[in-house]
């Protein structure tokens, strides 16, 4: 039996010039980075109800940039089927949001 050339199976998967696609432009990543950091910088200073709003807003920025953007520039925000990622990012934000937000912060002695 013959095995197919790994070679040939390697160019079929990658665009022309290469690279994956998703390695070419990470510009759209870097928001959801940036959110992602700014949060634990809130996290980290005791804001628990601004690190929530921040990681949410940043989840449905990152949900929106991967609807609009084509995947070329979308870049590490694409993983699966831009529906998908879509649905998956707005899940996510609103588990965040409804957990955080509901946060019993009151110290107890």
């Amino acid at each position: 039996m013959a095995t197919p050339d790994r070679d040939a199976l390697t160019a079929r998967k990658l665009p022309p010039g290469g690279q994956p696609l998703i390695t070419r432009h990470l510009r759209a990543w870097w928001v959801l980075a940036l959110g992602v950091t700014l949060a634990l910088v809130f996290v980290a200073t005791d804001h628990m109800w601004r690190a929530t709003g921040v990681l949410s807003a940043t989840l449905v920025i990152a949900a929106v940039l991967r609807v609009v953007l084509p995947v070329e520039q979308a870049g590490g925000l694409v993983v699966r089927r831009a529906r998908i990622d879509v649905v998956l990012l707005l899940l996510l934000a609103g588990v965040v949001a409804g957990l955080g937000f509901t946060l019993d912060l009151t110290v107890r002695p």
